[in-house]
Formats: structure tokens, sequence, C-alpha cells
């Protein structure tokens, strides 16, 4: 019940419009941005507040999409004039294409660590592991003394990325880790669409469409392990992942309607 946070979102956008003498329409956005928060207490003795970016911060994102009537039927580069019934059936289609690409969201990072050097790995999401940060991580113990995590040491860890500090200490870093973050999102939305006019007052519509035209794979929201206690830190198993917390696969759905 207290109004101490705050959220804010900065961007550069762009958009790009062609209209051709065919009839096709193209639109083209990109957007830089920046979105950020501060809520919640790094350190609630010193009334410390969490600032950082905001979990659904995606700096770039590009989307292009096009309508296009196909080139079939009366007054088209292939008219169909032979056969009625022909010509109506080819004629009034529009394809339509919807291209998108985003970054990734960002990791969310341990609440009791000190982050002591970068430890982002160059990871490759073509493998059934992901391991994003390298997990050589020390512990602070109580009685004052540093050890380092057994798995640590089984991984060839030398030096410590990460240091688990004792209980009771404030968060010393901000929610989210821009550095390391999901996999970009490319997607790809395919549809074809005729109208057809029965009467005067009487028209049916037809539509085809198909969503992940690829039938790719990305993993939306979940997290590489942020627990520097557990064997799996900083690693992401893709077999593990579902959806929503990945993208769903390729789907196809056929629409009537009718229009009065």
């Amino acid at each position: 019940m207290r109004n101490d946070g705050r959220s804010w979102y900065n961007s550069v956008q762009s958009l790009f419009t062609l209209r051709s003498r065919g009839g096709a329409n193209l639109n083209v956005n990109y957007t830089f941005s920046k979105n950020m928060q501060r809520g919640g207490y790094l350190d609630t003795l010193r009334g410390v507040m969490q600032q950082g970016i905001a979990a659904l911060d995606k700096p770039h994102r590009f989307t292009a999409s096009m309508i296009s009537p196909l080139p079939f039927g009366k007054g088209k580069r292939f008219p169909v004039t032979r056969n009625a019934f022909l010509g109506r059936l080819v004629s009034g289609w529009q394809s339509t294409l919807i291209f998108s690409v985003s970054s990734g969201r960002p990791w969310a990072f341990p609440t009791n660590v000190l982050y002591l050097r970068d430890a982002k790995l160059p990871y490759d999401w073509n493998g059934a592991r992901i391991q994003a940060v390298q997990p050589c991580v020390n512990r602070w113990n109580e009685n004052n003394t540093i050890t380092m995590q057994q798995f640590s040491a089984d991984y060839g860890c030398s030096e410590a990325n990460f240091l688990i500090v004792p209980r009771y200490n404030p968060r010393y870093h901000p929610n989210y880790e821009g550095r390391i973050r999901l996999q970009p999102i490319r997607m790809a939305d395919v549809s074809l669409n005729k109208m057809t006019r029965v009467s005067e007052r009487l028209s049916v519509q037809f539509r085809a469409e198909c969503f992940n035209v690829t039938n790719s794979f990305f993993v939306v929201s979940q997290q590489f392990n942020n627990n520097p206690e557990n064997v799996q830190f900083g690693s992401l198993i893709k077999a593990a992942v579902s959806a929503p917390a990945s993208n769903y696969p390729r789907q196809i759905q056929l629409g009537l309607k009718l229009i009065w």
C-alpha cells in the first residue's frame, strides 16, 4: 500500500509505409527502447530501493507486415474470363504476411549474491542445454570463511564470478541483468483471405491463417536457473520448457464469415 515505485519507458520509433499501384501495402516498424522500473528494496533498513530494467525490457523490435492482392481475376495480371464460375473463384484473394524480430527478456538475477565479474558465456541456442553464465560460485560462510561450491570446482572454475553472501544481507544487484538474455524471437505469420459478394446485401469472407509458419521454437519467458546453490545454475534445459513459457507450435485455422 505504498506509492514509492515507479516505471518508465523511453523509445525511438520509426515507420516506413509503401503503397504500390498494384494494391500492395507494406509497413515496416523499428523500435529501440528501454523499459525501467523502481520498486521494492535492496536495503530495507537504509531505504535503498531497487532500480533497473524491467522484466519485459526488449531493446530492439522490428516488424514488417504486408497485405497484397493476388494477381488473378478480372482486371488483374492473370485474368480468367472464359469461365464465369472459375473467374469468381480465383478473384478477390489477398495475402498477408507479418514478420517480427525482438530481443529476448533479461535474466532474473539471483537475490543473495555479489556479482564479482562478468560471467556471460557465448551460448548457442541450438543445443539441448544452454549454459548462459559460468557457474563459478563462492560461498561466504557465517564463520567468515569463503569456500567454492562443489559443482563450480567440478566445472573447472579457478576464480569465482558470484559470491553467495551470508543470510540477512541486503540485495546488491537489481532484479534483472540485461547483458544476459533469452534468445531473440523471430516469428512469421501468413494468411489468405477472400471476400465474395453473393448478393447486394450478402457477402462471404473466407480466411486461411497460419501462425508460426516455420514451426520455430523459442524460449519466451522460462529463465536460466538463478539459484547459485543449484548444480544447474546459469543453465536452461530446452526439453523442460513448454508453452506458454515457450512459443506455440505452428497453428493453422480456417474461418468463414457471413456479412450482411
